[in-house]
């Protein structure tokens, strides 16, 4: 028997997903699968509100140019997030995922401008509009994208409605998680997340297509992690046996 009343004789999933690089590995994995929906969003992202006839920015990309776009920004935050949640996704599933999700968005957000920028390419998304519209992120400014995740913060703290939903949300994702209830928080913490951050989740498109890409990758990253933790936890309680009589 292993520590905590594991069996020594595991699969060869259950090494993987226990190895140093397993939650990286598993979280690139998830991350690539999401890759030509994330490009498609960015195609229909890049193209102004207001139409070319009436903005001076550059035209909107095609599929095979958003591409690389993609794949940089969701191997880096699967990189990222993989290796920030897998810290503590083995031991505690549900710190994992939300971990891997906070930190995995905004590095994809700030990664965006990387490849049309090296490429010397034409690229322009996150669009701010009052009267006409401006791009947030641009090719040829390397930090475009994390101040545009900057503004987007900034947006969802001085919005007095969305900060008092994510605050609620998070309240509730707390007492969810100390009524052992983990699935309830895990949604509830997601959502927290998704509703402070609704500027940059919802983007001009409104579908919030890349997030959902993220959130459904980073379930399927954790889903193997959680099926252990509840096998595994019942066994170590009973392990420890009861607990000892208080002596007065």
């Amino acid at each position: 028997m292993g520590s905590g009343g594991e069996p020594e004789d595991e699969s060869a999933v259950d090494r993987l997903i226990l190895s140093r690089l397993g939650p990286t590995l598993l979280a690139v994995a998830a991350a690539l699968v999401s890759t030509p929906f994330v490009a498609t969003a960015i195609v229909t992202m890049s193209a102004s509100p207001f139409g070319p006839e009436l903005d001076s920015g550059p035209p909107p990309i095609d599929f095979a140019h958003a591409v690389p776009i993609a794949l940089v920004a969701v191997v880096t935050a699967g990189l990222i997030g993989g290796a920030i949640g897998g810290r503590f996704v083995r031991r505690a599933p549900l710190s994992g995922l939300l971990l891997a999700v906070a930190f995995a968005w905004p590095v994809a957000i700030a990664t965006l401008p990387i490849v049309p920028t090296l490429r010397g390419e034409l690229y322009a998304t996150g669009f701010f509009c009052f009267d006409v519209c401006t791009p947030e992120i641009r090719s040829g400014d390397l930090l475009s994208g994390l101040t545009a995740y900057g503004g987007s913060v900034l947006a969802g703290i001085i919005s007095i409605l969305t900060a008092t939903i994510a605050i609620v949300l998070a309240i509730g994702a707390w007492v969810a998680r100390r009524r052992d209830h983990a699935r309830v928080a895990a949604v509830l913490g997601l959502a927290a997340y998704g509703t402070f951050n609704l500027v940059s989740v919802l983007g001009r498109t409104g579908d919030g297509l890349p997030f959902l890409c993220l959130v459904v990758g980073a379930v399927i990253w954790v889903a193997p992690y959680w099926a252990r933790w509840e096998r595994v936890r019942p066994r170590a309680a009973t392990a420890a046996g009861p607990p000892a009589p208080l002596v007065s």
